[in-house]
């Protein structure tokens, strides 16, 4: 902290394999110069915070940063209450433990509680998961700023929870400390994971409150400068069929939704978080102008932003299959086993007829589409 002296702390914790943090631990000596390129991202602390309530999530060295956004906004004469979370698997993990026990004595609003995740918590620490922490259940606070920092699946797992809650995604600012490996998506388990919601579709009026919200809201995509490009090819009517059957399958708690999973459907495409907001935005907007309360509407929104991982990202990536991650053209014949529609000339496709899958958009084409007939098992490069 510049109050403090001009030095810079670095907390640098030791990933075995990592590009970095082995040679600064192991190698890395006194009177060594190096050079630092920085501070960057967005994790940092906003006036336009000021006042509000800060929830401030950690773990490993993500606590680091966090520590000096709790110090800077205090600097800065916040009076909001400063709530700070870091977990750890075991209390070694907890290594601001004291520091941060005693920014809370010092500050009436600031309270601090160390998690521990596995074995047995010390005093002053309590056991679980740090995101069973932050609502304990109940609806976020109004106006709630949250910061999130270090381990990634703590990150995407507690945004979830966040706009579960009813954070606003406008508020809450994550620095996932992904590693230079490719995220690898596991679909099919995640869509295991989420349990049906009967409250919701009763919300959505069985489906009826579904469908008029996607057609409000397909319909301003399809004239957006920003998302339209995205349906280039996809007309309304195909895309909101598509986005229903996948949603009304997951609420419902089904498993008859035929096409690709959120990965797959968006591997080729290149979304920054900003754009995937942008779209959730609007699709809040056309749910509130549709009648949807707010505390289901945050339960629909957070189905969302579980798959925020699989659609994000800085460059194209291939398609997986089988867990394999290949970059794929041309054309496969598949068996339709639930019913859909051609994207080409939009006619049904029975159950039992083959189809002509595009390898990388996943789009489906009936046998005659275009007057082209498909021969069952041709494997076609074009």
């Amino acid at each position: 902290m510049p109050e403090e002296d001009y030095f810079i702390d670095l907390h640098v914790a030791r990933f075995e394999g990592g590009a970095v943090s082995p040679w600064v631990h192991d190698e890395l000596a006194a009177g060594d110069i190096v050079t630092i390129q920085g501070p960057l991202g967005a994790c940092s602390w906003r006036e336009e915070f000021a006042g509000a309530p800060l929830l401030l999530v950690g773990t490993g060295t993500g606590i680091g940063a966090l520590h000096g956004i709790a110090r800077d906004a205090l600097r800065g004469g916040h009076e909001g209450p400063i709530t700070i979370l870091h977990g750890a698997r075991g209390v070694d993990g907890l290594y601001l433990h004291d520091e941060l026990n005693a920014l809370a004595a010092a500050h009436e609003n600031v309270t601090y509680t160390g998690c521990v995740s596995r074995g047995l918590p010390a005093p002053g620490t309590v056991p679980g998961r740090v995101i069973a922490r932050m609502f304990d259940g109940e609806r976020a606070p109004e106006g709630l700023a949250l910061y999130l920092c270090g381990n990634p699946e703590m990150v995407y797992d507690a945004r979830v929870e966040a706009v579960r809650r009813g954070v606003k995604r406008s508020r809450i600012v994550a620095d996932a400390y992904e590693s230079a490996e490719p995220y690898q998506p596991d679909d099919k388990g995640k869509l295991a994971t989420i349990a049906p919601d009967p409250e919701l579709w009763d919300a959505l009026d069985q489906g009826a409150g579904l469908r008029a919200i996607l057609y409000h809201f397909y319909t301003r995509a399809y004239e957006d400068i920003r998302l339209a490009p995205f349906f280039h090819n996809v007309t309304k009517q195909r895309a909101i069929s598509k986005q229903y059957q996948f949603l009304a399958d997951i609420i419902q708690g089904r498993r008859d939704y035929f096409g690709f999973r959120p990965f797959n459907a968006h591997h080729w495409m290149i979304i920054s978080d900003d754009l995937f907001d942008y779209r959730e935005e609007l699709i809040e907007k056309s749910a509130r102008f549709w009648g949807l309360a707010e505390e289901p509407l945050s339960r629909w929104m957070a189905i969302h932003e579980q798959f925020r991982r699989e659609i994000v990202k800085s460059t194209s990536r291939g398609l997986i299959v089988d867990g394999v991650e290949k970059m794929l053209e041309g054309y496969s014949i598949e068996l339709v086993e639930v019913a859909t529609i051609c994207d080409g000339c939009f006619q049904e496709i029975e159950v039992g007829e083959n189809a002509r899958m595009h390898r990388r958009t996943g789009e489906l084409f009936c046998r005659a589409c275009g007057g082209r007939p498909v021969v069952a098992g041709e494997d076609e490069s074009t």
